[in-house]
């Protein structure tokens, strides 16, 4: 039986600096084990940074579409009093 591929992509907007697009790799995070480079498990995910400035088209295109969406931190200070960001995205806590 044949899955589909996955794609993971995470859409950054926060306040500190970040490139505009960025790819972690999960193996990037274990521990090095000395004599040993080989990975069993990998899993890469796209990051792109919507934040003003950065990747409006994508954050323009993402707007009503996120489903299984968590967001940590707080508030943009670019969110209205409606919860709206600059692009028009809802910027709930």
């Amino acid at each position: 039986m044949k899955l589909p591929r996955p794609e993971f992509i995470v859409l950054y907007n926060g306040a500190s600096a970040y490139p505009d697009r960025r790819t972690l790799k999960l193996s990037e995070a274990f521990e090095k084990v000395e004599g040993n480079d080989s990975v069993n498990l990998e899993l890469a995910v796209k990051v792109f940074n919507i934040g003003k400035g950065h990747n409006k088209e994508m954050a323009l295109r993402a707007a009503g579409r996120l489903c299984g969406v968590c967001r940590i931190g707080k508030r943009p200070a670019s969110a209205d009093k409606a919860g709206k960001s600059e692009y028009g995205t809802e910027t709930r806590a």
